[in-house]
């Protein structure tokens, strides 16, 4: 299981469930109850390349607003890519920050990493499973499809 290192209203670091083995949208019943989703949990659907967050994790009643749309795509690295559509997202491998394109420029969509700690979080990202010895314990691996 993934989790992501975030911050909660209070500004306290808090874990955040990523479901990154879906095969279609979430629905109302992917919920706290069933799957221990929190709200600004990511749920990845593997099938369709499309992402969701978690805005309401209350059971039976859970709230999923797509942050991909049609023809959308991610993207990963450390400097911005040449974006091919309206809503492409960018995950910033250097700092965990998710923008988007609005047409014009990368807005900021959300920042994947917590508080500075002793040792904070770091992402690595490339295609198939990491490397033995890649990292430290809590860092982040994205795969590259």
């Amino acid at each position: 299981m993934l989790y992501l290192l975030a911050a909660d209203a209070d500004g306290h670091p808090t874990r955040v469930k990523v479901i990154d083995d879906a095969t279609g949208p979430p629905s109302v019943d992917d919920d706290a109850a069933s799957l221990g989703v929190t709200v600004g949990s990511l749920w990845l659907d593997s099938d369709d390349h499309r992402a969701w967050l978690c805005e309401d994790a209350s059971t039976g009643a859970a709230v999923w607003t797509e942050l991909t749309g049609a023809g959308t795509s991610w993207s990963v690295g450390s400097s911005p890519p040449v974006p091919e559509r309206l809503g492409d997202l960018w995950l910033d491998s250097d700092d965990g920050r998710v923008y988007r394109w609005n047409g014009s420029l990368w807005d900021l969509s959300a920042d994947l990493t917590g508080p500075a700690g002793a040792h904070g979080a770091t992402w690595f990202d490339g295609a198939g499973s990491p490397t033995a010895g890649l990292g430290d314990d809590d860092d982040y691996y994205l795969e590259v499809i």
